[in-house]
């Protein structure tokens, strides 16, 4: 059996970015969730309340893409008043980026920047 590298870093997942998401959501102290469902899919990964608004992210890390029951459950948010969004991220968090929809995605140097564009 060959010798692993220890300087080989395994690829990332959603659970790292969940990690990273809970780290940078430390100052603006607020409430967040881990949500799941094994009887309905679709359902969006985290939910954030902050300042009374309520907020929801689908984790990815590329090249993985939105689901169509994502898609819909997000659409379906906003038409109640919600916020909702992809969180994509570089497999080396080296970028992320903020999926509004098909047409409106913005790249961000961190995710500090990208939480202070969607909570603030």
């Amino acid at each position: 059996m060959p010798n692993a590298n220890p300087h080989t870093e395994r690829p990332r997942t959603e659970t790292h970015l969940k990690r990273k998401l809970y780290q940078a959501l430390i100052p603006f102290d607020c409430y967040h969730r881990k949500l799941s469902n094994p009887f309905r899919a679709g359902i969006l990964d985290i939910y954030i309340c902050y300042q009374g608004r309520s907020v929801w992210f689908e984790l990815k890390i590329l090249p993985n893409q939105l689901t169509p029951l994502q898609k819909n459950e997000m659409q379906q948010i906003k038409r109640a008043g919600g916020l909702a969004y992809g969180l994509f991220a570089e497999p080396d968090f080296s970028a992320f980026y903020l999926y509004k929809d098909e047409f409106d995605i913005i790249e961000y140097g961190s995710l500090t920047d990208l939480l202070k564009e969607v909570l603030l």
